[in-house]
């Protein structure tokens, strides 16, 4: 890649030195919120698509579906002759010259190019870091004799002389020391011969491979330095529970309750439960045990696990039984601050030093969840008070650098906290005073919101603090920031109109405003991001925008209620009655109070669709239209207009994804229906888990299929694609299918479709699908639909098996395969059978020749 004169180029211009990039440039990569962090520019920038990725943030043209992240000279040869494209069109100052070292790895081509990079698009300088080795600078080294300006008529200058023997060599070192002995002094001495020098003994430097970024590293050094202060901390609140009982009443304890006797220690308990799993393997026990039998079992557990000496495995194993049994560190660590501190402290270092996506953090993160869930259950002031007064602090510092951890420790932090509205709140505040960065707090708020219930939320001064940060979010330069903002507003519209009301029977308030009202007033503000570049945007204003439609729906319905409610008090209602009706009243007069109409709802509405219309297409990002699959299909029942984009969007999906949102979800052994699935579509620092969940229990089947149908007849396929098979069998098996109450509508599906579903039927890729879906109609549960489909298949089934045995060019299914399913069919039931054999006997009459060479004889 490259010419020949770029290359003659290249070679002329001098080596540079080594370089690294400063910390203006390293802030800025940061501010943009990769899809990867830059440790090694010289090796993550060499094949560009971490800086199409920078370009794509200045210019939306720039579509990071065009670039592949990969090592391969290939890919980086395409990723950045795209790219050079992209600068001859804009008229860019980046020559192939500048990036050609970048590509080839050659050292500080990456830092310089970004530097210019940097200041082009910040119209700001950038400050290389250049790292000098070797000597102090002697301008003798570059041929330039320094020049010293004497008084005229001066003797010249007396050089000290250093008496050398011919036979040693010249000693860098004994002339410094030479210099910083002579240093201040008026005369020069001369250094003896036989002057015996000290030799410098300097270890050899051990390298160890840097598996963690700025953030890892910065969150881990602020908790090395708060460990001393949190002891102490922890140390005072046991001493003072110590005053207390001996009646000092006078001196109050930092963390409530008192100290009731002697406790096990933490230590010892933890060894009773981690040595049975750790005896199970001999290799790992010889590892941690090493030449002193009697070592540590737990602090070398801890420490080689941190060390990743242990298989993730085993450590996994080990920290699970821990989670497992966290009951049995309750009375201790609620008794005792100290312990409890040892017990956090053993533990943190593996939240601090672990990758996000390892499973130790996941491991680790389970059982601080678990043990804070324990200590509440057992003691829910003491529990919040012990964390607050000693596990906040470090805690607080992970959640501040690194984004990736904030999700799990969020849990970690509402698992000691008592169930209340007001502790809610007072943790909120603690830990805004731990985390004085506001983006990241805001960040922190849109993952404990979540976490908040209907009660808590509903409440107004709650709901009062999400709201405003989350305006702060909106207005805010950082992608994740506005990110975290729409996600708080998505949880705040999304509350129920019985959570609303019930806040609003026990207020004191004459009136409630509805909270997705609050929030639809932002609708124009809402509404422009659906242009941001960034696709993490896109699906969150899906997310919200969708929410706020659906919750529009649900208060239309909550008004009938109240109307309902109204009539049958004027009739002379129950007490019941009225109380539903004053609380409804008060939540009516909440949303008129601004004085709008329900036409303004309805028009604030059109714009939301509007919005989804223009976010929710074929073209869109895969991740945007996984998203918009889930989050709109359940007001696809109130709008049925936005059915056919819906149907457009799911068809232009990649089957696995397709198939992901199409399958039923798992049951647990007890019945209920496994949690949805929460995937990251992009590992990184800035991306947040998005919930996949089975699409056919949301979506309204009977409606979703006559569209379906109505599309298949309007386009007229020459045939049935994936696609179309395994949406039509979703449908007819979707929970909200009701084929028994909706006979008609089935049976003109079959009829529409029936010749694309044989044909797919001898289809080989297509077969297995396509024979489930024959099954779904011929087999119908309903006598009604299964006797109708069996009879109108007859003639169609014949057309297919004449299909099958000609000499059409498709490639068909084996006819073993094709034969065992046709008796499988016939042995279902009696209706099945007759249909069959009357169908198998019409293509013997017509096609003689065909039937004689085939295996049908044998049905």
């Amino acid at each position: 890649f490259g010419s020949s004169g770029d290359s003659a180029e290249r070679a002329a211009m001098p080596a540079p030195p080594a370089a690294s990039l400063s910390r203006e440039v390293l802030k800025w990569i940061q501010g943009l919120d990769l899809s990867y962090s830059v440790r090694n520019p010289k090796r993550d920038l060499s094949n560009g698509f971490l800086i199409a990725e920078i370009f794509s943030r200045y210019f939306p043209e720039v579509s990071m579906h065009s670039y592949e992240n990969g090592t391969r000279l290939e890919i980086k040869n395409r990723n950045w002759e795209q790219l050079f494209k992209f600068f001859v069109k804009r008229g860019l100052p980046f020559r192939k010259v500048d990036f050609d070292g970048v590509i080839h790895l050659e050292d500080g081509a990456a830092v310089g190019f970004v530097s210019k990079l940097y200041t082009f698009l910040t119209k700001r300088p950038a400050v290389v870091s250049v790292k000098m080795t070797g000597l102090p600078y002697d301008p003798a080294e570059l041929g330039e004799a320094p020049q010293i300006e004497t008084m005229p008529n001066a003797p010249p200058p007396k050089t000290p002389e250093v008496q050398q023997s011919p036979d040693d060599d010249f000693d860098p070192y004994k002339m410094l020391q030479s210099r910083r002995a002579n240093a201040g002094r008026g005369q020069q001495t001369t250094v003896s011969q036989s002057m015996e020098v000290t030799p410098l003994e300097i270890a050899e430097v051990r390298v160890k491979p840097l598996q963690k970024n700025v953030a890892h590293l910065r969150a881990q050094r602020d908790f090395q330095q708060q460990s001393a202060e949190v002891r102490s901390r922890a140390a005072t609140s046991a001493s003072a529970r110590g005053k207390s009982q001996a009646g000092a009443e006078s001196i109050a304890p930092s963390t409530p309750g008192g100290f009731s006797g002697v406790v096990k220690p933490v230590g010892d308990i933890l060894k009773s439960l981690i040595a049975p799993v750790l005896g199970e393997n001999q290799e790992v026990m010889a590892v941690l045990r090493g030449d002193d039998p009697d070592r540590d079992l737990l602090g070398a557990f801890l420490e080689n696990t941190r060390n990743q000496v242990v298989p993730e495995a085993v450590a996994s194993q080990v920290l699970e039984t821990i989670a497992g049994r966290a009951g049995l560190l309750v009375n201790t660590c609620i008794q005792s601050p100290t312990e409890f501190w040892k017990c956090w402290t053993s533990f943190m270092p593996l939240v601090a030093d672990c990758q996000e996506q390892s499973p130790v953090f996941e491991s680790t993160c389970f059982f601080l969840r678990r043990l804070g869930e324990r200590m509440r259950e057992s003691a829910s002031a003491h529990a919040q008070q012990l964390f607050l007064d000693v596990a906040l602090p470090s805690l607080a510092l992970i959640l501040q650098e690194s984004a990736g951890k904030r999700e799990p420790l969020c849990d970690i932090v509402y698992a000691f906290t008592m169930d209340y509205t007001a502790q809610h709140l007072h943790v909120l505040r603690t830990v805004k005073e731990h985390i004085p960065k506001l983006p990241a707090y805001i960040c922190c708020l849109s993952y404990l919101a979540s976490l908040e219930g209907p009660s808590n939320l509903g409440d107004d001064n709650m709901l009062d603090l999400y709201l405003y940060y989350a305006l702060i979010a909106l207005s805010h330069t950082q992608p994740k920031v506005r990110v975290a903002g729409l996600a708080i507003l998505q949880q705040c519209a999304a509350l129920s109109p019985d959570a609303v009301t019930r806040g609003a029977g026990s207020s004191t308030m004459g009136r409630v405003v509805p909270p997705h009202q609050t929030v639809a007033q932002l609708a124009p503000v809402i509404c422009s991001f659906k242009n941001d570049p960034w696709w993490e945007m896109n699906a969150h204003v899906l997310l919200l925008v969708s929410t706020l439609v659906r919750q529009l729906a649900e208060w239309r319905r909550w008004e009938d209620v109240m109307t309902e409610a109204s009539e049958m008090d004027d009739e002379g209602g129950t007490a019941e009655h009225s109380t539903t009706l004053s609380v409804a009243q008060s939540v009516g007069e909440g949303s008129a109070a601004e004085g709008k109409p329900r036409a303004a709802t309805s028009a604030m509405e059109d714009t939301f669709l509007n919005t989804i219309a223009d976010v929710f297409k074929p073209s869109a990002n895969q991740h945007v239209k996984q998203v918009g699959l889930v989050c709109v299909a359940p007001i696809l029942s109130h709008h049925p207009g936005l059915i056919g984009p819906y149907l457009n969007v799911l068809l232009s999906q990649p089957s696995h994804l397709r198939m992901r949102l199409l399958q039923p979800m798992e049951q647990k052994p007890d019945g209920e229906e496994a949690a949805p699935n929460r995937i990251v579509y992009v590992f990184g620092s800035s991306s947040r888990h998005y919930e996949e969940r089975c699409i056919c229990d949301l979506w309204p089947a009977v409606e979703v299929a006559r569209v379906f149908v109505g599309s298949l007849q309007a386009l007229a396929p020459s045939r049935f694609e994936a696609e179309h098979v395994e949406t039509l069998s979703a449908l007819i098996r979707s929970p909200t299918a009701n084929v028994s109450q909706h006979q008609d509508v089935w049976i003109d599906v079959f009829d529409k479709v029936k010749a694309y579903v044989f044909v797919a039927f001898v289809d080989s890729q297509l077969h297995t699908a396509a024979a489930d879906l024959v099954q779904s109609f011929l087999l119908s549960p309903v006598p009604e639909v299964a006797a109708h489909c069996l009879g109108a298949s007859q003639k169609t089934l014949v057309q297919t098996l004449r299909l099958f045995y000609s000499n059409a060019d498709r490639q068909m299914v084996t006819e073993a395969d094709l034969v065992s399913f046709l008796k499988q069919l016939r042995g279902a039931n009696e209706n099945a059978r007759e249909a069959l054999d009357a169908a198998i006997g019409q293509f013997r009459t017509a096609h003689a020749a065909e039937y004689e060479r085939s295996m049908l004889r044998s049905i």
